[in-house]
């Protein structure tokens, strides 16, 4: 049912064939469940309690088995060639729009005893939060779907911000003006200002770091190779990684994603 109903909306918008579709897969309504049916196993040991009680506790279960089985039939992320459509419960069409409006950032990171930490993540279409989805709630993984998403609003935004700078000659990106021969940013709270020939470009690259949990901190570097030519671009979350991607393919460099490990400060003894 939510297939068909992303398929139309995609053929209604424009949004080319569908690619893949990754599902929720209703874990947190299936474990809902098993608190009532845990209650149900523990009266069964006490003598004298009868089955047609027990069964009592089984009532409460069913709405969250039904809840689950729905979120996973349904609920789904569906990757079209040339954009993105969500479901929700019911099958129903939320949200869609093109890789040009999709941005994907980390809302918060988990860290794990064992292992490498889990994030959740925010996907924003035309600059509001559209959803989210945590790393353990995707069928087949959340990290996958959060990949194909970047990869496909890096290419459409792309696409977009070309051809912006050949109708109009600059594209603005928060507070970053990218043209084909600068980039440039104006003075803002005491910072001063800067331009930076593309020419002069040697390196591009964007870093996350998380100084405190749930709070990732990312920042827009942009290198000349020459001394103290080392520039962080104030620019937004949901535009950062655009700036980066248009600046790094003007200047004909390769952008560089280094997420950096969680630094959380050590909690005071």
């Amino acid at each position: 049912m939510g297939s068909e109903r992303a398929s139309r909306a995609a053929e209604s918008h424009g949004l080319g064939a569908l690619r893949e579709r990754y599902r929720f897969n209703g874990l947190f309504w299936f474990g809902m469940a098993l608190v009532p049916l845990s209650w149900a196993a523990g009266w069964v040991s006490v003598e004298g309690f009868g089955w047609g009680a027990v069964a009592v506790y089984f009532v409460p279960a069913l709405p969250f088995v039904a809840l689950g089985a729905l979120t996973r039939a349904n609920k789904a992320v569906h990757i079209f060639d040339e954009g993105i459509v969500f479901t929700g419960l019911w099958g129903q069409v939320k949200k869609f729009a093109a890789w040009p409006e999709v941005s994907v950032r980390i809302k918060r990171v988990v860290p794990q005893r064992v292992g490498p930490p889990l994030y959740g993540y925010g996907v924003a279409i035309a600059g509001a939060e559209g959803f989210g989805f945590a790393a353990r709630q995707i069928v087949g993984g959340g990290p996958g779907l959060a990949r194909v998403l970047t990869e496909g609003a890096f290419s459409g935004r792309l696409r977009a911000g070309l051809r912006l700078l050949d109708e109009t000659g600059s594209v603005v990106l928060g507070r970053v003006l990218i043209t084909r021969e600068h980039v440039r940013t104006d003075a803002h709270d005491g910072r001063p200002g800067v331009e930076i020939p593309v020419a002069r470009i040697s390196r591009v690259w964007v870093t996350t770091t998380f100084p405190r949990p749930n709070e990732p901190l990312e920042r827009l570097h942009v290198a000349t190779g020459e001394p103290a030519g080392d520039v962080i671009l104030e620019c937004p979350p949901a535009d950062l990684v655009t700036a980066a991607q248009l600046i790094a393919s003007l200047a004909g460099v390769l952008l560089d994603l280094s997420e950096v490990a969680p630094t959380f400060p050590a909690s005071p003894k």
